[in-house]
């Protein structure tokens, strides 16, 4: 049990070293955390089931696929919040595009109703001028 101990802690340290260069390469100070402490969560169970050789020469590889992996999922997680964060500035400037464009839709409807005002009303005061007359 002693020797599987301390197999177990040269294991998380090796996995620790392995995630932690890898989540360096690859992404964030939060990546490294992440990854450092799911791969340490697997080897301990490795390390429980499996004998110490087997363990050794496995979990450095495990490690590292770990590791890579959950470094992939956070940076595709990263790039859906950086292509979210896009789409809605992009939603924001249609938005705004499309505002723009009914405010100057409005703005040519209200001259095409107001310009012909003034020449109904003058056509009105002067029937009723005609009409005083």
């Amino acid at each position: 049990m002693a020797g599987q101990t301390q197999a177990a802690q040269q294991i998380q340290h090796q996995v620790q070293m392995v995630g932690q260069a890898q989540a360096e390469q690859q992404i964030q100070h939060q990546a490294q955390m992440v990854a450092q402490v799911q791969a340490e969560q697997q080897t301990q169970h490795q390390a429980q089931t499996a004998d110490q050789v087997q363990v050794e020469q496995q979990t450095q590889h495990q490690a590292q696929m770990v590791a890579q992996a959950q470094a992939d999922q956070q940076i595709q997680h990263q790039a859906q919040m950086v292509a979210q964060v896009q789409a809605e500035q992009q939603t924001q400037h249609q938005a705004q595009m499309a505002g723009q464009a009914q405010a100057e839709q409005q703005t040519q409807l209200l001259l095409v109703t107001v310009k012909p005002l003034p020449f109904q009303v003058k056509m009105v005061s002067q029937v009723q001028m005609m009409m005083l007359l």
